[in-house]
């Protein structure tokens, strides 16, 4: 283990860059804007200038906690790590340096808060983890570091669940010689304990399509219960068991030994406290249609629910499929698709279907939350958009609609005519 003191943070003000040309759409705009704060737009509406800013930039992760704040990890685009950015049920507005600067900033809110997956988890000693690291209330104490060896390399994720046994598991990705030639790409969960030995690696298939939209191999979720299920491309492991529980679908006949293709490429806690995957599988056939499917269920039983009758898969799930979901309290399921769409299923009716035709969707999805009052959070790689009410908001603070034909609703014109 190897021991580090806490760095400082350091933070920013927000800076809002404004081009000369969209600078004089906005002032020409806001006369009429600011008499309403809604705007029809092709059957939807959108704030003008109100409300907290919300992150821009490609949003890697998104929670939001039992307080009602709002956290966001983003994506640094030189590589470095992630940003963070929390927005209080308030509006209240805090930038962080990366995960370690909310730890070491703001540690009595984070143990207040508990574990909030996909961001830090507190075990029961009250040490705040981040990745295979944790924070002991004085420094920070490492259990297992990236490494670089002979024709390899081992990293992890900054993201962990800390089990009942106080176990901490982590993702991560390992590079290293195949043995017929070549590189070879490993990617899983490890699991250790707060004294940093090894208690085990489990390894994961990661689909090509998976590697397209960068999503994760591994997911963490919690049962209403506080534990934890890693949910990997095919199964599921219960920590902190690591037997694999492999899900409808995507194991092997034992007839032929041959396995459908498909993976898991979302998952989401429901509001009775179970886990529910959303699975991509194409059978095997000649002519075969894909299938998306919300399996849900306890630890023990799985029930598979088609989704082909979504608008988003309505004409066909090949080379599409869920890129995230959420539910809201009421039990309402919102999807989103790797096409950018979003779609609403509530009492087991589809009942919205948003598309860039009629919404501020259209960028890549990574991922979804519905907040208590029913505000549905849509986090992508080109920032956060808010719908409720029948309202959107986007990272945006002002909407151009004289601009809209030329270079599209979310993108004002920039000098040169670059979106």
């Amino acid at each position: 283990m190897t021991k580090s003191n806490p760095g400082n943070l350091t933070t920013k003000p927000a800076a809002v860059l404004v081009t000369a040309i969209g600078l004089t759409a906005a002032l020409l705009q806001f006369a009429d804007t600011n008499r309403s704060d809604r705007i029809a737009h092709g059957g939807a509406s959108v704030i003008s200038a109100s409300g907290p800013l919300l992150p821009s930039g490609s949003i890697r992760f998104m929670a939001i906690d039992r307080l009602g704040t709002v956290w966001f990890r983003v994506v640094d685009r030189v590589g470095g790590r992630d940003r963070v950015i929390s927005l209080d049920s308030g509006g209240r507005r805090r930038t962080f340096g990366g995960l370690r600067a909310v730890v070491e900033t703001s540690r009595a809110l984070v143990t207040t808060i508990g574990t909030l997956p996909d961001f830090w988890a507190v075990d029961a000693r009250g040490n705040v983890w981040v990745g295979p690291a944790y924070h002991d209330g004085g420094e920070w104490i490492t259990v297992a570091e990236d490494h670089a060896y002979p024709g390899g390399a081992m990293n992890y994720e900054e993201r962990v669940v800390v089990d009942d046994s106080g176990n901490a598991w982590v993702p991560y990705h390992a590079l290293g010689d195949c043995s017929l030639g070549g590189a070879c790409d490993d990617s899983g969960f490890a699991g250790f304990s707060v004294d940093g030995d090894l208690i085990r690696e489990v390894s994961v298939d990661v689909p090509a399509e998976l590697n397209g939209i960068n999503a994760p191999a591994v997911r963490f979720e919690a049962f209403g219960d506080g534990t934890f299920a890693a949910v990997g491309t095919k199964s599921v492991f219960l920590l902190p068991a690591t037997a694999s529980r492999v899900l409808p679908g995507l194991g092997v006949d034992p007839e032929t030994g041959e396995r459908n293709a498909g993976f898991v490429s979302a998952s989401a806690v429901r509001p009775d406290g179970d886990v529910a995957m959303f699975t991509w599988i194409e059978p095997l056939a000649t002519d075969p249609r894909p299938v998306v499917a919300e399996v849900a269920g306890s630890r023990s039983t799985w029930q598979s629910n088609d989704l082909g009758a979504s608008p988003l898969f309505r004409d066909d799930a090949r080379g599409r499929f869920l890129a995230a979901a959420a539910y809201a309290p009421d039990g309402t399921l919102w999807a989103a698709s790797t096409a950018g769409e979003l779609a609403a299923r509530s009492a087991g009716r589809w009942t919205q279907h948003f598309t860039q035709a009629n919404s501020p969707m259209g960028d890549q999805v990574t991922d979804l939350a519905v907040d208590a009052g029913g505000a549905v959070w849509v986090a992508t790689v080109r920032g956060v958009r808010v719908f409720k009410d029948g309202v959107w908001r986007t990272s945006m603070t002002l909407h151009l609609p004289r601009l809209d034909k030329a270079c599209g609703w979310l993108h004002p014109c920039l000098p040169g005519g670059s979106p």
